[in-house]
């Protein structure tokens, strides 16, 4: 029987799977994120190196057994650049040399509609939309932390930074809560320390993107101030879908969905996504998003379906079910740490 292997690289993780031909997952590891344009070029090469290291040993599987690797890394295609700095970068590793690259919101978008119409939202780290319909294939987003990817972790992260500045400052209400966490999260006793925290010559992007994971449990556990920031986060979001189908000028019925870590944050940023998109668009269903680490289901269907399988929407679930079960097999420091759970 045929195994492959599938990662998926982006901002926060690097998150691999080895698969058989019947679309069973034999081991999954996850690592550090393995996007070159935050953490250069060498650190991406060791996270995925681990990543890949991790999924093998998992599944008891020699790199030599492999029939082939997939890579959906954030930046492949692009631009001809930097889909050939990524491909340099895999070159790089311990992989075999039989591989194939993705670019990453294709194979997330496929996680959901496979080769379907239909519009995904994709908050992560950062953020980015999809939508396809008759033939065409268009994005929103994307612009990367400084220039925009409003709705995404480091967006909600950045935020929930920006509202203790104003706390602190007697700007807006006092927020118990929020201002103590965001003390904690950096370690600083004086509230103007924490500027020298924030302002390092490498900006912590995965770090601020986790903010958002005590965003989202203050939210739930009555802070207005949060809820708010999770709120204008969903809303931006939102504003990526209906731009998408306005450009594409869908006139026909269309099924939204989503995947990113973000979703992991809860009801509060789906329902208002949700709310918002339906006060412009009015012939639209949504589909329950998946988490980050699913999208990784999109390579491997794609993936199959190149090699001759016959594999359809039905199969979505099974692959995110097996992703699970074993994500909580995972060592709890690494879910922590990589997964935030």
């Amino acid at each position: 029987m045929r195994k492959y292997l599938a990662l998926d690289g982006g901002a926060t993780k690097t998150f691999t799977a080895v698969y058989n031909e019947n679309a069973e997952i034999l081991g999954i590891g996850v690592a550090g994120p393995s996007n070159y344009r935050n953490i250069g070029e060498e650190n991406a090469i060791s996270n995925i190196n681990d990543s890949v290291r991790k999924a093998l040993h998992s599944s008891g599987t020699n790199g030599s057994e492999l029939d082939s690797s997939t890579f959906a890394i954030a930046g492949v295609k692009d631009s001809n650049r930097s889909t050939e700095i990524i491909k340099s970068i895999v070159e790089r590793t311990k992989v075999s040399p039989g591989f194939q690259l993705f670019n990453d919101g294709e194979a997330g978008y496929y996680s959901r509609f496979l080769d379907q119409d239909g519009l995904i939202v994709a908050p992560g780290t950062g953020m980015i939309s999809y939508c396809k319909y008759r033939g065409r294939f268009e994005r929103a987003s994307g612009w990367g932390w400084l220039i925009g990817d409003e709705g995404g972790a480091f967006y909600i992260g950045k935020n929930a930074i920006s509202a203790f500045a104003k706390i602190s400052d007697h700007r807006m209400p006092f927020d118990k809560k929020l201002h103590e966490e965001i003390m904690k999260l950096f370690g600083v006793t004086h509230e103007r320390d924490i500027v020298n925290q924030v302002y390092k010559e490498t900006i912590d992007i995965r770090f601020i993107a986790s903010i958002a994971a005590t965003v989202s449990r203050l939210a739930d556990g009555g802070s207005e101030t949060c809820r708010q920031i999770l709120k204008q986060a969903a809303s931006e979001a939102a504003l990526c879908a209906i731009g998408l189908h306005e450009s594409l000028q869908v006139t026909d019925h269309m099924e939204i969905s989503g995947y990113g870590g973000v979703f992991r944050s809860g009801a509060i940023y789906w329902n208002t996504l949700k709310d918002v998109v339906r006060e412009h668009i009015d012939n639209v269903d949504f589909i329950n998003p998946i988490y980050g680490y699913h999208a990784v289901t999109g390579s491997i269907l794609m993936k199959l379906k190149a090699e001759g399988f016959d594999y359809g929407k039905k199969d979505i679930n099974f692959i995110i079910k097996n992703i699970d079960q074993l994500v909580n097999k995972l060592d709890s420091a690494d879910r922590k740490k990589y997964l935030f759970m």
